[in-house]
């Protein structure tokens, strides 16, 4: 169950393929009816889940989608709070990959966060997807880019939000980057500088986590988080609002960074290795 519905795990009683199936009760200005016009706009685009049906039915409106498996922040936890690099910066490829795919359709997501990253199942299991399109939307109204407005509310995640977020801007392709490279700070040390406990409300707490964003000097991070994470995320911080990030530029970062560390090029990741050592 989350903000703007629930969902459910189901089974297509033709063909027994096991299905997610997310409700919720029905809009003018449905989240999950935005979220299916989405996924069906991104049909069979690789490592977005596929959309299976959506309507109304009564009071709810639906969607059924296939049924992927743990997310990164479940992954993490079960790794005692972290993952490892070779882990991280595999996912982070794949990360950039899928925000790639979904910014050449003409969408951004708006909500980057490692609860909607889902790995697969069985076969699949080395395979991100990128889920939870209910505040996306397309950044190009027709040719033209959309313009830059400020709003008073902030969109998406307040922990994972880029600075231009927290500072009222229109989002644009350059936050979902800067939001993936927080994620991957969080993957590898367990939290943010700005995570932390307080009694705010929610407007005050956002504003909160902005400030320190602004304030705080990536580079005093621990040498355990790479230099090439912290470039990418001011890489995404000093691009124009309608400018195009540069993809190969970035998932170079993470490719090189692989190869200094001399990772071997395989799927032997933190739960594969996991399951392995629980066998034995």
């Amino acid at each position: 169950e989350g903000a703007f519905g629930k969902i459910f795990s189901g089974i297509n009683m033709n063909t027994e393929e096991e299905v997610a199936i997310k409700i919720e009760e029905f809009s003018e200005n449905s989240v999950l009816e935005n979220e299916s016009k989405i996924y069906s706009y991104l049909r069979d685009k690789y490592g977005i889940p596929s959309l299976k049906s959506c309507g109304r039915e009564g009071k709810y409106y639906y969607m059924v989608i296939n049924l992927l498996g743990k997310s990164l922040d479940q992954r993490r936890i079960e790794n005692n709070g972290i993952l490892s690099l070779k882990t991280v910066i595999s996912m982070g490829l794949q990360m950039l990959r899928r925000i790639e795919t979904v910014h050449e359709s003409g969408i951004i997501h708006r909500d980057i966060k490692p609860d909607n990253f889902l790995l697969g199942e069985k076969k699949n299991s080395g395979t991100l997807h990128l889920i939870d399109f209910g505040l996306a939307t397309p950044y190009m109204n027709g040719k033209l880019h959309i313009l830059m407005k400020k709003r008073n509310n902030l969109i998406g995640t307040a922990r994972y939000a880029s600075i231009h977020i927290h500072e009222g801007m229109t989002p644009s392709r350059r936050d979902d980057i800067e939001s993936i490279g927080y994620v991957l700070i969080y993957l590898l040390a367990g939290k943010l500088p700005w995570q932390e406990s307080v009694k705010y409300n929610s407007k005050e707490r956002n504003e909160k986590i902005g400030d320190m964003k602004k304030k705080y000097n990536l580079w005093n991070l621990s040498k355990d988080i790479p230099r090439e994470i912290i470039i990418l995320i001011e890489y995404a911080r000093n691009l124009e609002f309608e400018e195009k990030p540069d993809y190969t530029y970035l998932k170079g970062l993470l490719v090189n960074l692989y190869k200094h560390k001399n990772f071997a090029v395989d799927q032997n990741y933190d739960w594969n290795l996991n399951n392995v050592q629980q066998m034995t």
